[in-house]
Parts: structure tokens; sequence; C-alpha cells
């Protein structure tokens, strides 16, 4: 996997995340860190799976090593998490369990 075609996904994946869990950050690793709990293991290992990789794909005898399917797999486990997310529902529960905790 060449270091384009790897920066393009890991930059959807960084605007899905922003969309969806309402995160500010320069880089994939930093919007996990932010996300925490909201995440789970599976997918952080994920991240920092892609995040590895984008490392490696920096040096170009190290980029013959990335492990593309480990890569795509990750890929694609993070955006299906990601696109089951609905902001709205969160919101909604969030305050619903703020309202049931005042009453």
């Amino acid at each position: 996997m060449d270091s384009v075609t790897l920066d393009k996904t890991v930059e959807e994946l960084r605007l899905l995340m922003q969309e969806k869990l309402r995160l500010r950050g320069r880089s994939l690793g930093r919007l996990a860190a932010k996300a925490g709990r909201r995440l789970p293991k599976g997918v952080q290992r994920d991240v920092e799976t892609l995040s590895a990789a984008q490392m490696q794909c920096q040096n170009p005898k190290l980029a013959r090593m990335v492990d593309t399917s480990s890569v795509t797999a990750a890929h694609t486990r993070i955006r299906e998490h990601l696109k089951a997310i609905d902001p709205k529902e969160r919101r909604k529960t969030k305050m619903l369990n703020m309202l049931g905790l005042i009453s």
C-alpha cells in the first residue's frame, strides 16, 4: 500500500470521527485518544494499526513491510463502527440520562 492511498484512508476516517464524535484533532491517533472510552478496544487497536502503518509508509524501506490486508481490515472495521454512530441519538440519550438522574 502506498503512502498516498493510506493518507487518504486515514483522512477519511479522521473526518468521519470528527463528524460522528464531535472531536477536533490533527491526527487519527490524537482523535482516538480524545475519544477514550467512546471507542471500543478493538477499534482503538485498529487505529493504532493504521497509525503505525502511516508512520512506516513515510520511510521507503519500511513501506514495503506494511501488511495491506491488516490495514484494509482495520480501515473497514473502524469505518463500520463510526457509520453506526448516530450523533443525534447520543445527545438525546445523554440528555435523558441527565434528566433521569435529576428526577
